[in-house]
Parts: C-alpha cells; structure tokens; sequence
C-alpha cells in the first residue's frame, strides 16, 4: 500500500509504456478512499496520458458511491488533456459492472477480464 502524507492509499503503480498510467487497487475501499485513489491517479495524468488502466481485481466489490466517485473522477482526469484518452477497469466483479452500468459508465469505460 502506498501512504501519502497520513493517509493510506489502497493502490499499487505497475509498470507502464509512455501514454500509459496503470495502477491496481486493493483491500476495502469505501468512497473516502476512492476519492483518495481518484486524487492521486489524477495526479499521474499528463497530457501525453492516452490510456489509463486501473485493475480492481484484489478490492471489495466497490459500493455505487465508491463507483461513482473513483470512475467519474479517472474518466474526468484522462480525458481532461486528450477527449479521446482510453480508461480500461480490469477484472471488475459483477457489482462493479452493474455499478458502472446503472452509472452510464458502461459506454465510456471499458471492461477487461485480463490483469494488467
């Protein structure tokens, strides 16, 4: 786990290509630390950013709010500097996907039963 400052976030960086920011997500993640998670991928987003990866595989299936909160906030930081900016959610649990879909994310974000 990643601590910044006194907060602990519940994300791992991996290893990407150029144009790429890819993370994973684990443990509990309740909407306090989505937005957490949100904040600090945000923070990684350039403007050379055209895909960001985030595998949700080793988080609790995320609640509508942490659902919300964490996929409005990755979609907003990629395509921020690029509207065309691809935003992958990996392994997602069937409440997750019915999350993003009841939200509309569905058509935004794409799903991948592959680890990054």
């Amino acid at each position: 786990m990643t601590y910044q400052g006194r907060r602990m976030l519940h994300l791992h960086l991996h290893p990407a290509d150029p144009g790429q920011v890819r993370a994973s997500i684990h443990g509990v993640v309740d909407a306090d630390a989505a937005q957490n998670i949100a904040d600090t991928v945000a923070g990684l987003v350039t403007a050379d950013t055209r895909e960001v990866h985030l595998d949700v595989d080793q988080a609790n299936a995320l609640s509508a709010a942490a659902a919300a909160i964490l996929l409005f906030a990755l979609l907003r930081a990629a395509r921020t500097h690029d509207p065309a900016a691809a935003v992958t959610v990996h392994r997602a649990d069937s409440r997750t996907r019915a999350h993003m879909r009841e939200l509309g994310l569905d058509r935004l974000i794409a799903h991948s039963d592959h680890p990054l």
